[in-house]
């Protein structure tokens, strides 16, 4: 398994206390219109936590939605298999620089398409021995650089915080791109109307 096992150990523990996986909610309405733009069959959430990112995400093509988190009992069996599209929302600035690159390695193989964002700031967590949770803290040149090593050219992308290294893998059309403006228009007032119900994402 891609990681260190004792920090993995670590994380369990900490999931267990704590309700980790929204922030990728939060990011639902700039992802949204990628996945819909590309329509993927099958699609993975590296690093998920307890996140309900896979439920939401309102894309008639999908067919099979995985989860993975090793530190996370029900989802920890390591795939076997590539998914049409990765998903993984701040989940590397967690890993420590020794096994990055394994873990990166390990999400390419995985993945047909990528949408990968990280987080470049220190986190409010510390860990056991007194680290900080975020234990790869980088700029978004230097993630691009690196993951661009397994995954070839990553393209940025916009996210609901600029402290967020986001990229995709993939190039769109032009016709994409109008379809992109069109779903991300239709998302904005999609997320006013929950913003106005009370909902959390």
């Amino acid at each position: 398994m891609a990681g260190d096992e004792e920090l993995i150990k670590e994380y369990s523990k900490i999931h267990k206390s704590h309700d980790w996986g929204w922030t990728s909610v939060k990011n639902l309405r700039f992802l949204l219109p990628y996945v819909r733009i590309l329509r993927p069959q099958s699609i993975i959430d590296y690093g998920c936590g307890t996140s309900p990112l896979l439920k939401l995400l309102d894309v008639d093509s999908i067919r099979e939605r995985r989860h993975f988190d090793p530190a996370i009992t029900e989802h920890a069996e390591p795939p076997t298999k590539a998914y049409d599209l990765l998903v993984s929302i701040d989940v590397l600035e967690h890993v420590d620089e020794e096994h990055l690159d394994e873990v990166i390695a390990h999400m390419a193989e995985l993945s047909k398409e990528a949408i990968i964002i990280v987080d470049t700031k220190p986190a409010a967590l510390l860990l056991a021995d007194g680290r900080n949770a975020h234990l790869s803290l980088h700029d978004h040149h230097w993630w691009q650089m690196r993951l661009e090593k397994h995954f070839g050219p990553m393209i940025p992308i916009k996210v609901k915080r600029r402290s967020r290294a986001s990229f995709r893998t993939w190039e769109l059309t032009t016709f994409q791109k109008i379809q992109w403006t069109y779903w991300r228009f239709t998302e904005f007032l999609s997320y006013l109307k929950r913003r106005v119900g009370g909902t959390r994402y």
